[in-house]
């Protein structure tokens, strides 16, 4: 143990993992009596009583699938680079986290991943039953599918989240906003009227840009789809849009709406503590204004503003939680056969998210659970697995904690079905034939766009210099490119 732990940190540098991840390859491998031994790495932080837990989980997929289950925990921040670590390294896994955020497409492409087509028909039919087709279509990676999504709320619904307390007070007529220009004379209403509050909360790195009617290019900041318009990818940056949405940010800027640092600010931490922001961006999803309302101060009082652009379901959205298959899986059924129970046994989904019963949860009717007397967070009872209801097999079996909505899920699904589905759902686009000119373009995006999407320059005079410069980068070839593999993708549909 301790001589594979000094080797794992000579080849990860300041690689650190849970004791799960380590130990004798061959006892990972089987148990003394056949079982098979399952190791799982996903992105939590760990637990003191991650080992407890799986030790009793181990216990039902023994009786169910012969299998034991070892969860290795690493912080989410530093998941990315460390799994591509243990990946080249040839360390034991079977069953991972991935998404498009920590290089899915990238080790896809490397084959770091088994394709789970056949595997799902044989090992994990009722994934298949479950799962809608054109979900899996959002995670294919040329052709076959190489990872699978949670079942769970997929689309997003870019929104602005706004203060009932002041929209009372000064009695705005937010059914009236059909457009971010609509809110101007509100937010100048703040402006005059509360000095110590913020009018809109805007970020260089988190933009209200989010709430105009573009798709997004995994890969690029700079490449999307218009919504109405799937016949080619353009440059959000150089359209009417976004010409109008700059002219709008500046005259908010200059009026003071939006802060003097909004283009370098990392994050919002203190307005959001304070609460004394009118309006910001968000995502909605169902029942999220309660829970962000749940025990606050009257001035934090949220309400979101829907219509402005419809809830979307793209490939961005589908591959943001899923769970791949190592291709160094010395067992891919059995491992297959327990993520198709985290997506159909109630008791092992919920003691992978809460942990043990009457220990770390308290069990309330069917559906519903709290925390053992004395405790507010699950971060207190030992083991803090909450992350893993959203990030692993089916959400929709998960109980839900006392005083939030009973028929969450039966929301959550029709959330899904409400969405506006993408023309272009499944397609991926391969950087690496214009590697070069989109790290060119990136460095352009980098040093123009935070400014301008915060209006702290003049449009007038930066966004052609912007535009100019993403030409020298090679924006049009990486535009062809996208849209050949676009037309290429769509003819092979």
């Amino acid at each position: 143990m301790k001589t594979k732990r000094v080797l794992l940190a000579l080849l990860a540098g300041l690689l650190v993992i849970s004791s799960t991840g380590c130990g004798n390859g061959e006892k990972q491998t089987a148990s003394d009596n056949g079982a098979y031994n399952i190791v799982w790495y996903n992105g939590f932080s760990p637990s003191d009583d991650n080992d407890m837990v799986f030790e009793a989980i181990s216990q039902k997929t023994m009786e169910k699938i012969n299998a034991t289950v070892t969860a290795v925990p690493i912080q989410s921040a530093d998941y990315a680079e460390k799994i591509k670590m243990l990946i080249a390294a040839n360390e034991k896994m079977d069953l991972l986290f991935m998404s498009r955020t920590n290089g899915y497409v990238t080790l896809a492409a490397q084959k770091a991943f088994l394709p789970v087509d056949d595997l799902l028909k044989s090992h994990g039919q009722d994934i298949l039953n479950l799962i809608p087709d054109h979900i899996f279509d959002g995670a294919k990676y040329q052709g076959k599918i190489y990872a699978v999504p949670v079942l769970k709320d997929w689309p997003h619904e870019p929104v602005l989240r706004y203060n009932t307390m002041m929209a009372e007070k000064y009695n705005f007529d937010m059914e009236s906003v059909k457009s971010l220009a609509d809110l101007t004379p509100m937010l100048q209403t703040i402006k005059d009227n509360e000095p110590d509050w913020l009018p809109i909360l805007n970020r260089g790195d988190s933009p209200l840009f989010k709430l105009l009617p573009f798709e997004n290019i995994s890969g690029s900041s700079i490449a999307g789809f218009k919504l109405d318009d799937y016949s080619k990818i353009v440059n959000k940056f150089d359209t009417d849009e976004a010409r109008e949405y700059f002219k709008l940010m500046r005259d908010w800027y200059q009026k003071g709406f939006i802060k003097k640092d909004a283009a370098t600010a990392t994050n919002d931490t203190e307005w959001y503590q304070s609460g004394k922001f009118f309006a910001a961006y968000s995502e909605s999803l169902p029942y999220l204004e309660d829970q962000i309302n749940l025990n606050v101060a009257e001035h934090k009082l949220t309400k979101f503003l829907h219509g402005l652009v419809p809830p979307q379901l793209g490939t961005f959205d589908v591959q943001g939680c899923m769970n791949s298959i190592s291709a160094l899986s010395k067992n891919p059924e059995k491992t297959m056969e327990f993520l198709n129970l985290l997506y159909t046994d109630k008791e092992i989904k919920n003691m992978v998210n809460l942990g043990i019963e009457g220990k770390h949860y308290v069990a309330v009717g069917e559906n519903q659970y709290d925390f053992p007397e004395g405790v507010t967070k699950s971060s207190e009872t030992g083991y803090d697995g909450v992350g893993y209801e959203s990030m692993v097999g089916n959400r929709f079996l998960s109980r839900i904690r006392v005083g939030i909505a009973e028929d969450i899920w039966e929301k959550y699904k029709e959330f899904n079905e409400s969405a506006l589905v993408s023309e272009a759902l499944g397609f991926v686009f391969d950087a690496a034939p214009v590697i070069n000119e989109i790290t060119a373009l990136e460095n352009v995006y980098s040093e123009y766009m935070p400014s301008l999407l915060v209006g702290a320059v003049d449009p007038d005079e930066v966004l052609p210099k912007a535009l100019e410069k993403m030409k020298v980068a090679g924006i049009d070839k990486v535009l062809e490119e996208m849209n050949n593999q676009y037309q290429a993708w769509k003819a092979n549909k």
